[in-house]
């Protein structure tokens, strides 16, 4: 067995997005919206902003822009665990049963509506780099029919329960 990644291509509409991640952990969602979609570097020419673990906070002017706003994908199941560190935390905290939670941006940080919640687990000797490179590659496998989903107005979204944020 090797450990290159295997994605499915769906049927391909043509999308633009831009990608806003930081770290190498999420190299894998770039490499999946490259194969899948159009990948672009000008946000005035966006359909859709995608982001994963990027530093700065978008405004919503940033995120008006593009004709489908923006779709965070967070590696915890909000609203917990919400800002820079939601790995970092769970993993202090000893939850094992996490989820990766892909929401509709708005200005506040990680405080969109959710889109698609997909589980997955926390081992007893986990990192945080271990978790993020899962969490991250988990995501990148459902990232193309979600998009694909969201875009086409098939995925309702649901309102956080803000009084549960962390």
């Amino acid at each position: 067995m090797h450990n290159k990644l295997v994605y499915y291509t769906l049927n391909k509409l043509m999308i633009k997005i831009v990608f806003l991640g930081t770290p190498s952990f999420v190299e894998s969602i770039r490499e999946v919206i490259q194969k899948n979609f159009e990948l672009i570097e000008n946000i005035k020419n966006a359909d859709l902003i995608v982001v994963a673990s990027y530093g700065k906070i978008l405004s919503k002017e940033e995120l008006s822009i593009p004709k489908y706003g923006g779709v965070n994908i967070h590696p915890s199941a909000l609203p917990k665990f919400r800002g820079s560190s939601p790995i970092q935390a769970q993993i202090l905290q000893g939850v094992k049963e996490s989820s990766i939670t892909f929401i509709k941006m708005d200005e506040e940080v990680d405080h969109g509506p959710i889109l698609k919640v997909i589980p997955f687990k926390i081992k007893d000797d986990d990192t945080f780099e271990s978790t993020a490179h899962r969490a991250f590659k988990k995501a990148s496998y459902a990232l193309p029919e979600i998009i694909n989903e969201y875009v086409q107005g098939k995925i309702k979204s649901i309102e956080q329960d803000h009084s549960k944020a962390t």
